[in-house]
């Protein structure tokens, strides 16, 4: 093994892959790295063998949207299987670590430094106490950093797929229109990017709030997500823009429920890429009131930060600070 050990870090994602080789010396350095359409391809090993080349490594970091069970990750919204066993074959029998991706990126927020992150509620952080991580991308993560007594340990959940609880009519609307389609509805459902063109749907015919031409267009043949978002922004688009109105509200009112469900007075974080690309509209005194909510612990949520991680690739990060460091 050399002095400066080399590994190599890859974020799978449902719509995207980002691998990353890095070295450790005095500190993680990123020596270069490539972003795949993870539909393209047939599974990891493809990526690294692309990405890789001829070059060798120490030891592997694997991020993958969905549990990891007996060695592997089936992921959750992409037809793959992450076997740790066949990674460290293809790389020579070098340790590999596979993590869900929102434990990869509570560890990357620990890598961080204060430039990362922006305050969406300032709140008084309790230090080594709990904090969460909740980030809405194709689907929706949430994890927790578990304060041990001595360190933070990151803890991966499948909180995304609990069932969605609207807090008020229109959510309850929103519910109902929903359950008509899915068994299941499940707040990844609402709030990430592959369930934004349903709530467009239900704002366009249950609320009767006009979609623009251009938007109705372009989400017949396109990711709707990015074209929903872009108009909301835009304001070229009134149902885009109700929307991303309900997508905040029920994104804050799930932190909140986060929060309170760990106790999570060290602070919550946003990750994913949806919310960086929207904060042009987002209302943040009313974030922070959906947030808070109005029950008997509305006072001590108020009081809790939450910041929005501004780095897109923390995933990665923290596979690849897992991998350096273990």
């Amino acid at each position: 093994m050399s002095a400066r050990k080399t590994v190599v870090a890859a974020d799978v994602g449902g719509t995207k892959t980002d691998v990353g080789l890095f070295e450790l010396g005095t500190g993680l350095e990123l020596v270069r790295d490539r972003r795949y359409e993870s539909a393209a391809h047939a599974g990891l090993e493809e990526v690294l063998a692309d990405f890789l080349g001829d070059a060798r490594v120490d030891a592997a970091g694997v991020a993958g949207a969905g549990p990891v069970r007996d060695g592997a990750i089936k992921t959750t919204n992409l037809p793959w299987l992450i076997s740790g066993e066949s990674i460290a074959r293809q790389l020579g029998g070098c340790p590999v670590f596979l993590l869900n991706d929102l434990e990869a990126a509570a560890a990357g927020v620990l890598t961080l430094g204060e430039d990362s992150f922006e305050t969406l509620n300032p709140g008084t952080s309790v230090p080594e106490k709990n904090c969460a991580v909740l980030a809405a991308g194709t689907g929706l993560g949430q994890s927790i950093l578990f304060w041990t007594g001595r360190e933070y340990r990151p803890y991966a959940t499948e909180g995304g797929h609990v069932g969605f609880a609207p807090r008020n009519d229109e959510q309850l609307g929103l519910l109902r229109f929903m359950q008509r389609r899915h068994a299941s509805v499940s707040y990844e459902r609402v709030v990430s990017g592959m369930g934004l063109g349903e709530v467009l749907e239900f704002v366009s015919t249950e609320l009767k709030i006009p979609v623009s031409r251009d938007v109705s267009d372009r989400v017949a043949s396109a990711d709707a997500g990015p074209v929903i978002g872009a108009a909301a922004v835009a304001g070229s688009c009134e149902a885009s823009a109700k929307t991303i109105e309900l997508f905040f509200a029920i994104l804050a009112a799930r932190a909140g429920d986060l929060a309170l469900s760990v106790m999570a007075t060290g602070g919550v974080y946003l990750a994913g890429g949806v919310v960086p690309k929207l904060l042009p509209v987002l209302n943040r005194d009313r974030f922070r009131k959906d947030f808070a909510g109005q029950g008997p612990f509305a006072e001590l949520l108020a009081g809790v930060p939450v910041r929005l991680v501004l780095e897109p690739q923390v995933a990665l990060l923290g596979a690849a600070s897992t991998a350096a460091n273990g």
